[in-house]
């Protein structure tokens, strides 16, 4: 009975990580791996169980082997690609226990601990003799002519299924497609390549970035509406769900503040999250208009200074860059990364007086509250010797949402059973009227008359829950992460309020600032788009399985080519053109060329 559990757990565990999490594209390849796996496990594990010894190191084995399963699934659900050893060795967590049992984990986990439960049991159970557990399998062949038949199956399904992707070399397969390459070599050999990759980079090739290939498709209107000496105030709110935008529970509204926003600003109700690593790569594709790529941690790795960065050219057109950030400098590497992205001053909270603020920040992890940070930031705000561009970054909101002040919870939430709703709701709400406060204070103090105010969401608040869900309703047809649609208002006196339907991301935020002030011309790098022009451009996300969503259509480019994968729900399945292959080789290999060319640090 233990053998036969560990033996169906294993490959039920790992078919399931190789269909939803590493995507493998070969059912073939996939089947004569489980045949290997099948022929190891009965040769050489199985007669283990015959001792007590043998028996404890298979357990631990499917211990370790089922929490890098759940590691994988778990961080998938949260970023949509598998967990790479960047992710570990350089990714930040906070408080990932109670997230995890908050937001993460799903009543089907159950079902993937069970049956590593029911071995430690029946381990537990069993006399120190375990030979009666062993019924010895009559096979005539001796282990080493059984070495000789599973390499020459692992070699065959190694030649067979590299053939199938072309035949390149480990390492060109490796580039062109992970999910390709895990199918022909294995999983284990995929970490083991990242960490040479990472620790030897000097024995490795990184590809050439190649030239832009939308530098001749420029988009800027060219018409100033933004006027020399008006302020530019950019927020950040920190998993701001585009659902939660007018959303009332028992007919209290969550954000009544931004509503009354949306109603004097041109709202864009398909804007999407830049989100594949972290928070951060809504702030590396604002600034440098380019597409964060999976497994780069940017604003640790790459030299900034070597991108073109919108700060850079407002820092050009005589403003004052500031940015504001309630954590430590050194959270997620901003302090190096503001200041090669060009910012004359970053505050962060080293530079606020927490004495003196009216909600304590006693044991917080996350930073100053949003309506201390806001509040004396409107202060910094003042000093600005010229007009300024202000970029702001909030973090009440920020999972597993407690980090409002208790004695502001709202009363019409206190009777939402589940905890991670119930504490969005409130941490949105304490947000939104921090908000409010903040731009009662700039006007008061004269700083906000025409000025151009830009505020949009790092990524969604990932609560999928009966009554709430952060989730734009997409109809899948491939596993892949669903884009994370997040709010973008933009006011200001000249722009006409309204909604566009407008798709985009924040890689296009820079293209509309400088548009707004009537550039003629976007920089040759920048691959976003004017949010303000009548170029409907598809939206790119560079997960491990790149996405391209087109009027409400999602695709992947699968070592295969470019597939359907779902269609926004809403939007209704259309019949368009799919993006050709050779359009999403030429953008992802120019993100990947550009971005990995430019790294400074590899090993973590």
């Amino acid at each position: 009975m233990f053998f036969l559990i560990f033996l169906i757990g294993y490959l039920a565990k790992y078919n399931f990580l190789a269909y939803q999490i590493y995507q493998f594209p070969s059912v073939g390849g996939l089947a004569a791996k489980n045949l290997v796996f099948f022929l190891v496990i009965l040769i050489y594990l199985y007669p283990l169980i015959k001792f007590r010894q043998g028996m404890s190191s298979l357990l631990i084995l499917y211990l370790v082997f089922t929490a890098f399963f759940l590691m994988n699934i778990w961080y998938n659900r949260y970023f949509g690609n598998y967990l790479s050893l960047s992710d570990i060795l350089m990714g930040r967590g906070v408080r990932p226990v109670k997230v995890l049992f908050l937001q993460l984990m799903k009543p089907i986990d159950i079902l993937f601990l069970s049956d590593a439960a029911v071995l430690l049991y029946i381990r537990l159970r069993l006399s120190s003799n375990c030979s009666e557990q062993f019924k010895p399998i009559p096979y005539t062949l001796n282990r080493g002519v059984w070495a000789l038949i599973i390499l020459t199956l692992l070699t065959m399904q190694i030649i067979l299924t590299n053939n199938r992707f072309g035949g390149s070399k480990p390492l060109q397969l490796y580039q062109q497609s992970t999910s390709a390459y895990a199918n022909v070599y294995g999983i284990i050999p995929l970490y083991s390549l990242e960490y040479f990759m990472l620790f030897y980079p000097q024995n490795f090739t990184i590809p050439e970035a190649v030239e832009n290939p939308l530098e001749i498709e420029n988009d800027l209107m060219g018409e100033e509406l933004v006027k020399t000496g008006q302020n530019i105030i950019c927020i950040q709110v920190e998993s701001l769900d585009s659902n939660i935008i007018g959303y009332s529970y028992e007919g209290k509204e969550v954000t009544p503040f931004l509503n009354s926003l949306k109603e004097k600003a041109l709202y864009f109700d398909n804007f999407y999250a830049q989100h594949v690593n972290g928070s951060f790569d809504a702030e590396f594709s604002f600034f440098t208009s380019i597409y964060p790529i999976n497994k780069n941690y940017g604003f640790k790795v790459n030299d900034l200074t070597a991108f073109d960065s919108l700060v850079e050219k407002l820092n050009r057109k005589n403003y004052t860059t500031m940015a504001f950030h309630g954590n430590d400098k050194t959270f997620f590497s901003r302090d190096k990364a503001y200041d090669e992205l060009g910012f004359h001053e970053f505050y962060s909270r080293e530079d606020y007086d927490e004495s003196s603020m009216r909600y304590s920040n006693e044991g917080s992890y996350l930073g100053i509250n949003d309506y201390d940070f806001f509040q004396q930031s409107a202060d910094y705000l003042d000093t600005a010797e010229e007009f300024f561009f202000a970029f702001f970054i909030t973090v009440t909101s920020h999972t597993p949402f407690d980090f409002y002040p208790e004695e502001l919870a709202v009363e019409e939430f206190e009777d939402i059973q589940n905890p991670l709703v119930r504490g969005y709701f409130n941490s949105a709400a304490f947000v939104d009227a921090s908000l409010e406060a903040f731009f009662d204070k700039l006007e008061r103090k004269g700083l906000i008359d025409d000025a151009l105010i830009i505020i949009y969401a790092d990524h969604d608040a990932g609560v999928e829950k009966d009554f709430y869900s952060s989730k734009r309703e997409f109809i899948l047809e491939k596993p892949v992460k669903v884009p994370e649609n997040i709010p973008l208002f933009i006011i200001h006196p000249d722009i006409e309020p309204g909604i566009s339907h407008k798709e985009g991301s924040p890689t296009d935020l820079a293209p509309t600032i400088l548009d707004l002030l009537g550039e003629e011309k976007k920089p040759v790098e920048f691959v976003g788009h004017s949010m303000l022009s009548p170029v409907e451009a598809p939206v790119l996300f560079m997960h491990e399985i790149p996405q391209i969503l087109k009027q409400g259509q999602l695709y992947v480019l699968t070592p295969d080519g470019p597939q359907t994968a779902g269609y926004d729900k809403e939007t209704g399945k259309k019949s368009i053109d799919m993006p050709e292959e050779e359009e999403f080789l030429m953008m992802t290999d120019y993100m990947k060329g550009i971005i990995l060319e430019r790294r400074t640090e590899t090993a973590p």
